[in-house]
């Protein structure tokens, strides 16, 4: 749930104002076999609400495959779940598609998941408990007609629901625009009310055996929940995070309580809540401590691609000074298999692969170095996994016969706090660039590690003389030279 705050004065005294909606502290008290249940046994009809989903605005049908099923919930106004999904995942280039007709056409608009990012959607089994959908740049449900399974392989649509204009999606309530309470009590202490807390449950009154603590987002802990003693004088939002199995479904109450008097200075009633079309609890997608090299837990995503950009030997973010030039050295040269072909850019689309948008994605990205990404692609530098060498910069393995590219990058007062270094032909390779004024304090050194490519390569010839008599083979070996200014991109197999 959260909780907006605000001050405002009437009549010489202030009022607080709350507006309260889910947040990710709410827990879901019903088993998903009885949801399911309860789902099958009842007729649900367009626009119903359901406290637990959310707002009802069909399932999937198709006429091509019985490979699909689901059941689509709104939200809000722009994001989508959907209930019970699969999909066989066996149709190539099939992605989630929205569009401004009841049928998908190229003019529609892909849209991300967590699971597969912007790459073509596989195989969701039978026990998907949910898929969430979040409208990318700010679309909204109501500009669409249509949600589809759309291949762009052939065009064909495997699978659509109707979005009927009508539809009412959930949104935040003002369920109340003022706590119950004496307002000199309240402020009568200058805002320093001793032990006072938000203060969550059920029941007529207020009182320590009918609710617990809640926490205030940002500041608290469920280990430590501190009393509210600095002052509150409006203009600041607070967001009150409720405990485990606790939901807005069910509490009765929100009140600021001194638990060491036994006191409730005001409180709001809560009751019938379900009335109230109010976005629902969305449960946290599935987290990653580690995942494949650590990626999936830096980028968040399930399923990260075969091959991931390295820089300067590691896995990171950067972060870049404004008025300082920056040079880019590229690895990765022109390769029959497009997973290894892999131009570097810099844009601000945390998803990248340009080269594999529509025209109207293009239209809503901005590239910002080189000047045609697709023709910076430089030495093959590739690392894959093997136990008997180091993961030093010199064990990168770079193609020869193709010469260093490189590129410049100035960041200025115009250029937006966060960017991504991304592939031009592939989705979600890169990281993080974060553009800053001054470098954080805090901010970890990463010591640069020197590396000559032809004293490599010198070093690799007498390897493979050694070991294969001389024998006619390719030969790999690590990338460029770089400098404090410079970083060097290498290709690093997660698979």
């Amino acid at each position: 749930m959260r909780t907006e705050m605000t001050t405002t004065k009437n009549d010489g005294y202030k009022q607080l104002i709350y507006n309260l909606v889910p947040t990710h502290s709410m827990r879901r008290l019903i088993f998903c076999t009885a949801l399911f249940a309860v789902c099958s046994a009842v007729e649900l009809t367009f626009n119903s609400y359901d406290p637990e989903y959310g707002v009802y605005i069909g399932k999937f049908s198709s006429q091509q495959s019985n490979d699909i099923a689901g059941m689509l919930y709104a939200i809000n106004d722009s994001a989508i779940q959907i209930i019970n999904f699969s999909w066989s995942g066996r149709i190539p280039d099939t992605f989630f598609w929205l569009d401004p007709t009841e049928r998908p056409t190229r003019n529609g608009v892909r849209v991300p998941t967590f699971e597969y990012g912007l790459s073509p959607i596989g195989k969701y089994p039978s026990d998907t408990p949910r898929v969430v959908l979040i409208l990318p740049n700010d679309r909204k449900i109501s500009e669409f007609k249509s949600l589809s399974l759309f291949s762009l392989r052939d065009d064909s649509n495997y699978g659509s629901v109707q979005i009927n204009e009508n539809l009412t999606a959930p949104k935040a309530q003002m369920l109340q625009d003022e706590l119950i309470g004496d307002r000199f009590k309240i402020f009568g202490l200058g805002n320093k009310a001793p032990d006072g807390y938000f203060f969550v449950g059920q029941g007529p009154s207020v009182s320590k055996d009918s609710g617990v603590k809640a926490m205030i987002r940002g500041r608290d802990t469920p280990e430590l929940i501190l009393p509210m003693n600095e002052r509150y004088t409006g203009g600041k939002d607070v967001y009150v995070q409720l405990p485990d199995d606790y939901d807005i479904q069910r509490i009765e109450f929100l009140s600021i309580y001194s638990v060491k008097y036994d006191i409730s200075y005001a409180s709001l009633q809560l009751r019938n809540v379900s009335r109230y079309s109010i976005p629902p609890y969305i449960p946290p997608q599935k987290s990653y401590e580690r995942g494949k090299r650590g990626y999936q837990a830096m980028h968040k995503v399930a399923r990260p691609p075969q091959y991931v950009w390295y820089v300067n030997g590691y896995l990171a973010n950067l972060y870049l000074k404004r008025g300082i030039t920056y040079t880019f050295i590229v690895g990765v040269a022109k390769h029959f298999l497009s997973r290894i072909q892999q131009p570097l850019y810099l844009t601000n689309d945390s998803y990248g692969g340009y080269s594999k948008l529509t025209k109207a994605e293009q239209a809503l990205v901005k590239t910002y170095a080189p000047e045609n990404p697709s023709v910076y692609s430089g030495r093959l530098c590739r690392w894959t996994a093997n136990k008997h060498i180091s993961r030093q910069l010199s064990s990168w393995l770079v193609k020869k016969v193709i010469v260093q590219q490189f590129f410049e990058f100035t960041p200025t007062l115009a250029t937006p706090n966060t960017l991504y270094f991304e592939s031009y032909n592939n989705y979600q390779m890169g990281s993080a660039i974060f553009v800053v004024d001054e470098f954080p304090g805090d901010l970890k050194h990463i010591v640069e590690e020197p590396f000559q490519y032809d004293a490599r390569q010198h070093q690799t010839n007498l390897e493979l003389t050694r070991e294969n008599g001389g024998s006619s083979r390719q030969i790999f070996n690590s990338a460029g030279i770089f400098t404090s200014l410079a970083a060097i991109f290498v290709l690093f197999a997660l698979l």
